[in-house]
This record gives structure tokens, C-alpha cells and sequence, in this order.
């Protein structure tokens, strides 16, 4: 109850004042996609496929939506931010009381496992995965995960394997890979440690048994998520990660010094060539790395007391955690990569952060006994925990004086200029709270240091819970603030200004490509308001403000699709990113404005006019940003969907210079990849149009006068299969990117459909791998005899 409880605080105006999630890609990405998710299984189709990101993509293949994750489906009962509140107090409070389990099973004492419990759910990692939920449901199951390892390692039954499978295969359901690779490498080194110091064979091949077990179950019972994430990936960019985009939000070794000292800054205040240095210019993957200052008393008095289960592992498991967070600071990421060559596929080492955060807090549960046996006054313990913490004290304690005594300078080191009406001592001030409160919970566990056994051992261990926990939780109040409901409620006014737009796609502009914002705009953050609702924090305002934008893919709970959109998830069709590098590669040429036409856009949103020649006025809407949200149209845009009767057979490096080219006739003309290529008779004409439209399927009514191909302007994607007046017929890819259909003279109707071929194996491992449980865990029920 008390972790329950220490969490409703945490989270309290999600839980009892009314208040949303919308951090980072919440209010961008989840929230789309959940309704995208629950519009398509409303209308009765297959949700494997998002129409409104870019020109469309997998939906169920990729892992973050995570429809392989049972809970998922509750958004077809409840609304969409009142789910995700839900979700957040669950696997705060359900990793927190995993701590718990796994502190407990490593002989702590209740009051020790619940200040580690307390301390992993307070820790900086930890607290900002709130709004990022594979990530935060992967910490989650992370420390249920070693537990089960330990069980079934020291047990050796077949159902603590299986329970121990289904904890790895649940981060993967979840939308985190890396979270199932983590808790998985942990259990191997668990395993091998077991053998190792396996007395005999019999117990050594127990051991290889039970982990099999556990890797077949895990394997199992997620392949209904695994196995269309990786057909995807394949055929994406992701099968070729580029070692920049892998070692992305990597954790530069000067923010290390945020684990013990709470110096948060947001880095929209900081110094450009600041942010560049810290985290590439963009928010920290971690808003908060800190720890705890008077925790790491804690975490020190560990090795400062007797042995303890596992206390060497979990210290290796946090340098190594460190290490690999580091990414492309250190070659430590590097060699990792080379010995396990899957990690290629997966981004951002930062995530390692989580489980040292789990490291963190079992040590912090380990040194409490030191404390509670008092053995506070011999030399090793002055020299192991005394010291050290004295010496970050005195740090916490000269910065505060440093941020107090001349907040100008040290801000101007640091900080990028202050907004009229605020200085640099209003910037500072919230980190000079949280440096304060870190000297206070110092200051007091010294003290209780050099009181010993003067405090009564249950005073003791109050006072050290309350600075180990109460520190990290009064520095991290905020970093997750709430805006109003309204936010997913509110309809844009820009909608109204592309409504005659018919089904032609939108495109906003992104300011967030280098140096678009410094050049249209005049500022490094293009996104930053000038102005919010009253009651409304800067944050949500922005937010708000990105919606009235229709930045991408926010359109699409109206119904609207997007076209050149950057693929945030990396599964997207290669094809695709290539018509979006060449668009931002063409932008004031003649060139920008023909791609958009072929892209069948039909309205262009941006916050600048220069270089938007060709592009007729719409009108303009007043939003949260310095300048109007302007809406413009593109000028004979390709219907959606068309009839050509000439086709051309390329190669995609030829397909593009083709399109670029102005000799080349999109309404007369189609660029296919592989097959005949077809002249048309001089006297072809031919039509189609959208019947019928589903998540999972397009339905195109087509009328040729001779043989043609019937073109649709949606991403072309290896999972979609076409019927021709119910005869099978192949989907070609078109004009790099997009779907053709062969058909001969006549009226047609021709049924597209998204069938991934993987999903339903994915589908059947898992229901059998579900079964395959189910009877171990019946047959453990059984009694014997």
C-alpha cells in the first residue's frame, strides 16, 4: 500500500485533478495511434495498418503501439488519456512492488525492500519514462524479470521456467526490445553464475533445461508481436542502422554527474552550442538521470557492511548499464554491438539507464542494513560512505551557493537568454530548489551518521528512508506536468481551411530539419509559443499549439492523411524516405512543388511564405506561435487515385530522377518497378475513385477505355494484395513509392487488402506457446501421488 500510495502522490493530478499525459510523443504519436487502432477494429477490420503517418505504414508491425500487449485492447472500453493515466500508475506501482518481490528474494528485510521498491520508482530513469510508455513498461517487467530467473534457476520447476519466460516476452509485447534483451542478458549471466558454481552435472543440466524452457516460452509467446516487427524491419530502415541513428540520445559522460547532483535543465533553455554538446540539440532521451544524493549513502553503505546475495552482480550490472548508456562516448557500446550483432536493429543506448536504476535501488535496500546495525563510526564505513558523501554535499552545497551569489554568469554559461520579463536567477531557480533539498537530506543523513547509536535504530532507518526517498521525490515534482483533457478534445481551426480538400493529403511543414527554423523563422526552437491559455502550463500550451499546426500525424483522429512525414519509428517504406529526402532536397525548386503534386497533397501547412512559390493562399489561422499557422494550396494535385495506360519499367535510382524530371507525365505515365513497359493508345482515357475505405483495406472503382494500370497514391508495401473483379492480381510498386494495379479495358472494382504474412503465424506460436503454459501450470496444480 505504501508504494501504491508513494506513486498516486508522484502522479496526483493525472490520478485525482483531471490532468493528461502529453509529453514528447504521447500527445503526437501514441494518442493517433490508439485511435487509429480503435477506429479500425470499430469499423471491423484488421488494425495492421496506419493510413495517416506519412503515406501510410505498418500499424500492428510496429512494437510502440503495442497491440500484441493485452491492455492495449482496454482502449476499446475507456478513453484514450484516461487509459494512460491508467497505465502509468499500473506499471509504476507493478515495478515498484517487483523491486519489492525481488528485494525480498534476495533476503532483504520488508523495510529495506520497500525503500528499494520506493527508490526505483523515485529514480530519475524511471520517472521520465512516464511519457514514454514501451519504455516504462519495459522497466516495469525488468525487475519481475530477474526474479523469475532467480526462481526458476534455484528451483529448477518447469512452471517458475514458464513464468519466466512469459516476464521476457511481456517488454516485448510492449513495444520494448530492448527491455526483453536486457532482462534476458541478465537471466544468461544469472544462469551461467549458476553453473559455474553447479556442484555436479544433474544440477548443471537442470539449469540448461529451465532456461531453454524459459527462452522457448519467451519466444513463444511474443511472435505474435516479433514476427511481424521484423518483417517489417527488413524491409525498412531499420535493417541497416546507420551507427549515428543507433547511437542517437546517447548519455554524454558530463551529465553522469546528474545521478548524485539534481542539476535538471530543460534543454529548450540551453545554450545551443550547450544542447549540441550534451544531447545532439535535442531533450535528453531522460529528462532526469538523478538517483538521489542521500540515496547513494545508501547505495555506498552497501559495500561497506557484510557481504549480501548479490551484491557484486548488481554492481557489475550497473557499471556495465553505464557503460553501454554512454553509446558513442566510450568504445564500450561499440563492443557490445559486436558481440550481440542484433543490437544493430535497436536505438538509444540511454535506455540502459533503466536497469542501472534497478542496480541502484536493490544496493540502496542492501547498505540500509549497514545503517540499521550501527556500524557507523569504524574507518571503513567513514571512508566508504562518509566521505564520499560529505564530498557531494559540499559540491550541492558550493553550487547553490555559485547559482545564488552570481546567477548571471553561471547562466549565461549555460543557459540561452532569458525571455523578456525573466532573468537568469528565475531560470535557475528551480535547480537551486532541487540542489537545496539534495543538501538538506545530506546534511541529515551525516548528521544521523555521526549520531550512531545514539538514534534508536527504527529513528534511524525513518530518517534514511525519508531523505532517500524524499529527495529524489521532490526532485523530480514536475517533470511530468498535465494539461487539461481538452487538449485531445480540441478540434484545430486549420482543419476547417483544407476541408474542400477531399481525400488529397496534408503537408506540414518541419521546422525541425537543420537549420529550416533558424532560417524561416529566426529562433532555434520553432515550436516554442508566444502565448497560452489562461490555466494552461508552457508545455501543454505547446503541445496545443503543435495540434493546431496539424504537425503530424495529429490530423489523423479527424480523418486526415499525411504525405512527406518523417518516419519516426524507422519501419516505414525505405521507398518513401527517399520521396521525403528528396523533397526537403528540392525545396525552392521547381522541383518541391512537382513532388507534392505527385504526392497527391493537397493542402501545405507552414508558419513562413518564403520559398512557397507555386503554392496558391488559403487563408490563416491565429495559434499559440509567434507567427499566423498559414494554409496554402497546391495546385492540380494528382487525385488520390488515377488511370494511366503507359507504363515504364525502372529501377528505383532511375525512378527518381524520373519523377524529378518535368518531361515526365504523372496523369499519362506510370514508373513501375519491374514488368513491360507499355505504350498507351493515343486515344486511352480512364478513371477511378475510392468505393470504399478501411484501416486494412481500399476498395477502387476504375473505368479504362483500353488496358492500363490503375495507380493509388498510398505507400506501396510488400504486405498488400490486390483482387481485380475478385481474380488475384499482383500490386506492383509505382512511381517509387506508391501501388499499381494491371487491369484490361473496362469497369472494374479492384480490392486492396493489408495481409502481412507473418501475423497469423505470429498469431498461432503464441495461442499454442499460451497453451503450452497453461498445461505446465496445470500440471503443477495437480498434486502428486
Amino acid at each position: 500500500m505504501g508504494l501504491a500510495a508513494l506513486v498516486l502522490l508522484l502522479f496526483r493530478q493525472a490520478v485525482f485533478f483531471g490532468g493528461v499525459f502529453f509529453q514528447r510523443d504521447v500527445q503526437l504519436m501514441w494518442y493517433t495511434q490508439v485511435e487509429t487502432f480503435v477506429r479500425a477494429v470499430a469499423e471491423g477490420a484488421w488494425p495492421v495498418w496506419d493510413p495517416f503517418l506519412a503515406f501510410g505504414q505498418p500499424l500492428w508491425a510496429d512494437a510502440n503501439v503495442q497491440l500484441g500487449y493485452p491492455p492495449t485492447w482496454l482502449n476499446l472500453l475507456v478513453r484514450p488519456w484516461t487509459y494512460y493515466a491508467a497505465f502509468v500508475i499500473v506499471h509504476f506501482v507493478g515495478g515498484a512492488l517487483g523491486v519489492y518481490a525481488l528485494g525480498r528474494r534476495l533476503t532483504l528485510s520488508p523495510t529495506a525492500a520497500w525503500v528499494a521498491g520506493a527508490a526505483w520508482a523515485t529514480s530519475g530513469p524511471i520517472v521520465s519514462s512516464a511519457p514514454m510508455w514501451n519504455q516504462l513498461a519495459g522497466a516495469a517487467w525488468l525487475p519481475w524479470a530477474v526474479l523469475a530467473a532467480e526462481t526458476a534457476l534455484e528451483t529448477g520447476r518447469p512452471v517458475h521456467a514458464v513464468a519466466w519466460g512469459a516476464t521476457l516476452a511481456a517488454p516485448a509485447l510492449a513495444g520494448s526490445p530492448e527491455g526483453a534483451l536486457t532482462a534476458a542478458l541478465v537471466g544468461i549471466a544469472l544462469g551461467v553464475a549458476r553453473l559455474v558454481s553447479a556442484p555436479d552435472a544433474a544440477l548443471r543440466q537442470r539449469v540448461l533445461k529451465r532456461s531453454s524452457l524459459a527462452g522457448l516460452m519467451a519466444v513463444g509467446l511474443s511472435a505474435a508481436q516479433w514476427l511481424p516487427t521484423l518483417e517489417a524491419a527488413r524491409q525498412s530502415a531499420r535493417a541497416t542502422l546507420p551507427a549515428e541513428a543507433r547511437t542517437y540520445w546517447s548519455v554524454h559522460p558530463l551529465l553522469l554527474v546528474q545521478t548524485v547532483l539534481p542539476l535538471l535543465v530543460d534543454t529548450q533553455g540551453l545554450r545551443p552550442d550547450r544542447a549540441a554538446l550534451l544531447s545532439d540539440a535535442r531533450e535528453p532521451f531522460f529528462a532526469s538521470l538523478y538517483l538521489g544524493l542521500a540515496t547513494s549513502a545508501l547505495v555506498l553503505a552497501a559495500w561497506a557492511g557484510p557481504p549480501r546475495r548479490r551484491r557484486r552482480f548488481l554492481s557489475l550490472a550497473m557499471a556495465a548499464a553505464i557503460l553501454v548508456a554512454l553509446g558513442r562516448h566510450t568504445p564500450a557500446y561499440e563492443l557490445a554491438v559486436g558481440l550481440l550483432p542484433p543490437l544493430r536493429a535497436l536505438r538509444y543506448p540511454a535506455k540502459t539507464m533503466a536497469l542501472a536504476a534497478l542496480a541502484w535501488a536493490l544496493l540502496a535496500g542492501m547498505g540500509l542494513y549497514t545503517w540499521r546495525e550501527g556500524r557507523l563510526t569504524g574507518r571503513r564505513f567513514r571512508l566508504r560512505v562518509v566521505g564520499p558523501v560529505t564530498v557531494l554535499a559540499l559540491l550541492a552545497g558550493v553550487a547553490v551557493l555559485a547559482l545564488a551569489g552570481d546567477p548571471d554568469r553561471w547562466g549565461a554559461l549555460v543557459l540561452a537568454g532569458p525571455a523578456p520579463g525573466l532573468s537568469f536567477a528565475d531560470l535557475l531557480a528551480p535547480t537551486k530548489r532541487r540542489l537545496l533539498t539534495a543538501l538538506g537530506a545530506a546534511v541529515a543523513v551525516l548528521v544521523v551518521a555521526a549520531l550512531g547509536d545514539r538514534i534508536e535504530s527504527r529513528a534511524r532507518m525513518a530518517v534514511l528512508a525519508l531523505c532517500a526517498v524524499g529527495d529524489p521525490f521532490l526532485a523530480h515534482q514536475g517533470l511530468n506536468p498535465t494539461a487539461p483533457a481538452a487538449l485531445y478534445t480540441y478540434r484545430p481551426p486549420t482543419l476547417d481551411l483544407i476541408r474542400g480538400g477531399g481525400d488529397g493529403r496534408i503537408y506540414a511543414y518541419d521546422y525541425f530539419f537543420a537549420g529550416r527554423s533558424q532560417g524561416y523563422l529566426e529562433r532555434p526552437a520553432p515550436y516554442a509559443v508566444a502565448r497560452a491559455p489562461t490555466g494552461w502550463p508552457v508545455r501543454a500550451a505547446q503541445a496545443l499549439a503543435m495540434r493546431q499546426y496539424l504537425f503530424p500525424p495529429t490530423p489523423g483522429p479527424w480523418g486526415r492523411e499525411g504525405s512527406y512525414d518523417l518516419d519516426v519509428s524507422g519501419l516505414g517504406s525505405p521507398h518513401v524516405a527517399r520521396l521525403v529526402a528528396a523533397l526537403h532536397a528540392a525545396e525552392s525548386t521547381p522541383a518541391w512543388l512537382r513532388l507534392l503534386r505527385i504526392g497527391a497533397v493537397s493542402h501545405v501547412v507552414a508558419l513562413h511564405e518564403a520559398g512557397l512559390d507555386g503554392l496558391e493562399p488559403v487563408g490563416t489561422v491565429a495559434g499559440l506561435f509567434p507567427e499566423p499557422i498559414r494554409v496554402f494550396r497546391v495546385p492540380d494535385p494528382l487525385p488520390r487515385t488515377y488511370a494511366v495506360g503507359s507504363a515504364r519499367a525502372i529501377d528505383a535510382e532511375t525512378a527518381l530522377r524520373s519523377l524529378l524530371d518535368p518531361a515526365f507525365e504523372p496523369e499519362r505515365e506510370v514508373l513501375l518497378d519491374g514488368g513491360p513497359s507499355v505504350a498507351a493508345e493515343p486515344s486511352f482515357a480512364g478513371a477511378s475513385r475510392v468505393a470504399a475505405r478501411q484501416a486494412d483495406r481500399v476498395q477502387l472503382d476504375a473505368d479504362l477505355s483500353a488496358d492500363g494500370y490503375v495507380v493509388l497514391v498510398d505507400a506501396w508495401d510488400p504486405g498488400w494484395r490486390a483482387w481485380v473483379d475478385e481474380r488475384p492480381s499482383a500490386v506492383l510498386r509505382a512511381n517509387l513509392a506508391f501501388r499499381a494495379v494491371a487491369v484490361g479495358a473496362g469497369r472494374h472494382l479492384i480490392d486492396m487488402r493489408y495481409r502481412p504474412a507473418t501475423l497469423p503465424w505470429g498469431l498461432a506460436i503464441s495461442l499454442l506457446a499460451v497453451a503450452a503454459g497453461a498445461a505446465v501450470l496445470a500440471g503443477s496444480a495437480r498434486p502428486s501421488g
